[in-house]
């Protein structure tokens, strides 16, 4: 067994709030590559700043070729041979290869830069480490590749380099780029030097490593063999439960029997899409699978449809025209009909800008009343996806709904706790979809954008049941939906809704088709709180208020959307009204489809005047989130200064993380605005998104320190002076005017 070079055990890290490492630990040995794997916050960037000396340990130990070390600052670091090659590239792009590698380290001729002796050490370097570079070419002129290369070999200029930390050193490459970077660490292991490779990209492993160590919530989880390590398993490691398993074969069925996917894991990944666990474009999942149709979407209908079908005697390979079905055709689309075809899974993979063009296509068709058979090519296969139902009437969401469920979970879970299931056990669905379209938001692409809303009798039913539950204590903990206040609500007008391709009716500006009365929600608000045995109902989804405060001609409908406020505020919050700004930029909040930070302070105005008017201590909360494509740190500052103005101190981060079929997610894997064909900028590495978060917790004294250094070298004194006042002094932790001090957790 090779020699080990690095043994960290029982590394401590706190925060101002915050115990960013808890026992975290790493093994290195001589000529391996040890993979660093863990979900965004894990721990990996904090594990390896208290190694390279750029944050103190706060206990544990570290030892180095077997002996204890103490690692008081990176030149402690660098002394004893560990270096580090952040994902964020810091070349001199004006400068020449051989003078950014060798730069502060420069041999000399008398008082002159010796450049002959200074090219001649840079190309020696590259040819032991087989690098074919030119040490005269300008960094600039070099693909992102090469100056990747670069500042690796920077690092390894430095003779005594035994371990290496590449940080997603994958992130900006293509795969030929990927494929090259991996030819050189294979002669780099080849020399001894062990290599830390911290990855977001699970085929990445298999690929380049020999180990694998996962961390959790800054804890060390388990190392892993690369050549045994199943990726699923990995992934199960990384978050905690399973939410990846590799394809089932049909030799796992029995013969002949049908294999239908369907759930919102495979609702979202129909078509070619950007896997964030995996940092790549996917193709559809049918590829992934040996299944012979997926039904996407609420598939109650298509799934009933096609048991019926089955039942009758058909084939499931005959089976082609279902709504809200793809499969695998045995040919392609037929020429001059309507079908839409997209750019192939090859094609999106070469060309970013194609498969934003597909999503937007995409997008259109899933929120349209009547939309057209799509097509897509991938692998040499072409996929045919069927267009969405147009919602479903009230009677056939109550056949569904008036079902003889069970309201209790999964016979395996018996004896155990469920987070999940005590937060919504004694709520009340009353409507599907939403017309709200919020970039970062999946609903719309699974439910659809119309509104299909259960009968007042069907609810009132449900919450009799409820009422007859043994564990019921009177509270009905949310009548709501996947926003609390869209029900009933839709086109005055359907006919206009069916031409209409609009994927938000609330953004840019509320539909002029748009009917917002709050009526019917506020009568079945009374009504359920009068019946027997009900003492109060909360709402518990989130609330829109832009769609309850946006103007009706009709006076009498505005009238009644400020009573439902009022009524909403008073009588069904329970000491917290949970509502969701996401952010105070405007042009941040425009991207995410969000209405202007100015209608929550209208809000929180109105929120303010009922509680007083009615003798009420109650909080807002406001969910914010970092890290959104088009958002800078400048911006996050900016919000920062918004919260304090407003009397907020947020606890915890909602950093954005990209789900499939979303604006959001393919501004974040692309680069481009699916709709403008414009770049947008979206903060990808961990020390970006953390710049950003420490933003939330401008109130701490120790973040103090850290966010005024960053504005200073932003060049903004402005927002220093806005933050902290001109003695760059903060309000401790636990002020007493510390009323809006807490975000609970999102409801998803």
């Amino acid at each position: 067994m090779a020699e080990t070079i690095l043994r960290m055990t029982g590394i401590q890290k706190y925060f101002p709030g915050v115990h960013a490492l808890d026992n975290a630990q790493l093994e290195v040995r001589e000529g391996e590559v040890m993979a660093l794997v863990g979900e965004n916050g894990a721990g990996k960037s904090t594990l390896m700043k208290v190694l390279t000396g750029i944050y103190p340990s706060d206990g544990g130990t570290i030892e180095f070729f077997g002996k204890q070390v103490q690692i008081h600052g990176p030149r402690d670091a660098q002394a004893l041979g560990i270096c580090i090659v952040h994902q964020e590239l810091n070349l001199m792009q004006h400068l020449t290869v051989a003078e950014n590698i060798f730069i502060g380290r420069e041999p000399m001729k008398g008082p002159f830069v010796d450049k002959a002796k200074q090219n001649a050490m840079t190309q020696e370097l590259f040819d032991k480490l087989h690098l074919d570079l030119n040490p005269k070419a300008i960094v600039k002129t070099l693909s992102v590749a090469k100056q990747q290369m670069v500042e690796i070999a920077k690092a390894l200029s430095h003779e005594h380099t035994k371990l290496l930390i590449l940080d997603e050193p994958s992130a900006v490459l293509t795969d030929t780029e990927i494929d090259d970077l991996f030819v050189f660490i294979r002669q780099l292991k080849k020399t001894g030097v062990g290599i830390v490779y911290i990855s977001h990209r699970m085929d990445e492993l298999k690929r380049i490593t020999d180990r694998i160590t996962v961390m959790r919530d800054g804890q060390y989880v388990a190392t892993l063999d690369t050549p045994t390590a199943e990726i699923s398993e990995v992934i199960r490691l990384m978050v905690g439960r399973t939410i990846y398993e590799e394809p089932k074969t049909k030799s796992m069925c029995p013969p002949d029997a049908p294999v239908v996917l369907g759930g919102i894991e495979a609702s979202l990944r129909r078509l070619t899409h950007y896997d964030y666990w995996q940092d790549r474009l996917r193709p559809p999942y049918l590829l992934d699978s040996t299944a012979d149709i997926l039904i996407y979407g609420m598939g109650e209908r298509p799934v009933t449809e096609l048991a019926r079908r089955l039942d009758q005697g058909e084939k499931i390979s005959d089976i082609t025209d279902i709504a809200q079905t793809a499969f695998i055709a045995p040919s392609g689309p037929v020429n001059d009909s309507p079908d839409i075809v997209l750019s192939s899974y090859e094609a999106c993979l070469k060309d970013k800008r194609k498969q934003a063009a597909n999503f937007k296509i995409v997008e259109v068709e899933s929120n349209r009343m009547h939309g057209h058979v799509m097509w897509q090519q991938a692998q040499g296969k072409w996929i045919r996806i069927n267009p969405m139902l147009p919602p479903m009437t009230s009677a056939e969401l109550d056949a569904v709904y008036d079902l003889p469920y069970t309201r209790v979970p999964h016979p395996r879970y018996n004896g155990k706790t469920i987070p999940a299931y005590e937060m919504i056990r004694h709520s009340v669905t009353m409507h599907r979809g939403c017309f709200g379209g919020c970039a970062f938001c999946t609903i719309s692409a699974h439910q659809g954008k119309f509104i299909s809303s259960r009968s007042q009798q069907s609810i009132l039913k449900e919450v009799r049941q409820i009422t007859e539950m043994a564990d019921f204590k009177g509270y009905i903990s949310d009548l709501g939906g996947p926003s609390a206040n869209m029900y009933r609500m839709g086109g005055r007008d359907r006919s206009a809704c069916e031409k209409c391709e609009r994927p938000s009716c609330l953004h840019p500006k509320p539909c002029p088709n748009l009917n917002n009365d709050h009526r019917p929600l506020l009568d079945l608000y009374r009504k359920a709180s009068a019946l027997p045995g009900i003492k109060k109902c909360f709402v518990g989804s989130g609330v829109r208020y832009d769609l309850a405060m946006a103007h009706n001609p009709d006076n009498r409908i505005n009238e009644t959307n400020r009573e439902y406020l009022r009524e909403l505020i008073e009588k069904h919050v329970s000491g917290r009204l949970k509502v969701a700004p996401e952010h105070t930029s405007d042009h941040v909040l425009a991207i995410m489809r969000k209405p202007p930070f100015q209608l929550f302070h209208r809000f929180k105005e109105f929120f303010d005047h009922v509680n007083e008017h009615a003798g009420l201590r109650q909080q807002l909360i406001p969910y914010f989130i970092s890290s959104h494509p088009g958002c800078t740190e400048i911006d996050m500052a900016e919000l920062a200064c918004e919260t304090k103005k407003l009397n907020f101190r947020l606890e915890q981060v909602q950093d954005f993380t990209p789900t499939p079929m979303t604006v959001s997610t393919e501004i974040y894997y692309t680069g481009i605005h699916p709709y403008t064909g414009e770049k947008v900028y979206t903060a990808r590495g961990e020390s970006e998104k953390k710049a950003q978060r420490k933003y939330f917790f401008w109130y701490d004294s120790d973040a103090r320190v850290d966010i005024r250094q960053h504005l200073m070298r932003l060049h903004r004194p402005d927002l220093v002076r806005r933050l902290f006042g001109s003695t760059h002094n903060t309000p401790e932790r636990g002020s007493k005017n510390n009323r809006n001090y807490k975000s609970p957790q999102r409801r998803k």
